[in-house]
């Protein structure tokens, strides 16, 4: 269901992902409101930005399994920050804005 919604948001905001912003020389990124399926298609790695799936999933499913172990009180410190380490990285490989987080 997480991947509906956050494709869903993807291909409403069409925006621009960091590594083929700063490579087109526009630093902050365009939107394009409704890309075309054929563009979006064609062109996905150019629109992967808003939202970020990676980060809604994990945190659907670090959610999840500490709810249905709310005995272990360790999943959540560590789920956080793993998801905290996997986000850096994915915006240090200009896959993700900061702003596609929240």
């Amino acid at each position: 269901m997480m991947g509906v919604i956050t494709q869903t948001i993807k291909r409403i905001t069409g925006r621009q992902s960091p590594g083929p912003a700063i490579d087109s020389g526009n630093p902050g990124g365009h939107w394009t409101l409704f890309p075309s399926i054929k563009e979006y298609q064609t062109r996905t790695s150019n629109y992967e930005a808003m939202p970020t799936g990676y980060v809604a999933t994990f945190m659907a499913t670090i959610t999840v399994i500490a709810s249905n172990y709310p005995e272990i009180k360790w999943i959540k410190p560590v789920g956080y920050t793993l998801m905290g380490a996997m986000a850096f990285e994915i915006m240090s490989s200009k896959v993700h804005w900061a702003s596609d987080y929240p």
